[in-house]
């Protein structure tokens, strides 16, 4: 019988989903915002990671997103203190504009 894990090692965390958003022109792509892997764009037709997006730091933490419905291929996120927003575009993995208060 193998020995139960100790509580105390147990370092791992649950990657949750903290945010979703359909491409307003496309139902086949979706932006995902996890916890701790970031943006990521994903095909839902193929069930694959398409690009994922680099954040400003390893501390920076998406609340939000949402596609920019004015700018084809565009979309914000929010911060988890709303003091930092990010522009992307799909056609670049990074950030084009960030804003803080």
């Amino acid at each position: 019988m193998a020995p139960e894990p100790d509580e105390e090692d147990d370092t791992s965390q649950e990657d949750f989903i903290i945010s979703l958003a359909w491409d307003p022109l496309s139902l086949d792509y979706l932006l995902v915002a996890n916890l701790l892997s970031g943006v990521r764009l994903v095909d839902s037709v193929s069930l694959s990671v398409i690009m994922v997006f680099q954040l400003p730091s390893a501390a920076a933490r998406v609340k939000t997103l949402a596609w920019v419905h004015t700018a084809p291929g565009m979309f914000i996120t929010g911060g988890e203190s709303l003091v930092l927003t990010l522009m992307l575009d799909l056609s670049d993995s990074y950030q084009m504009v960030s804003i803080q208060d």
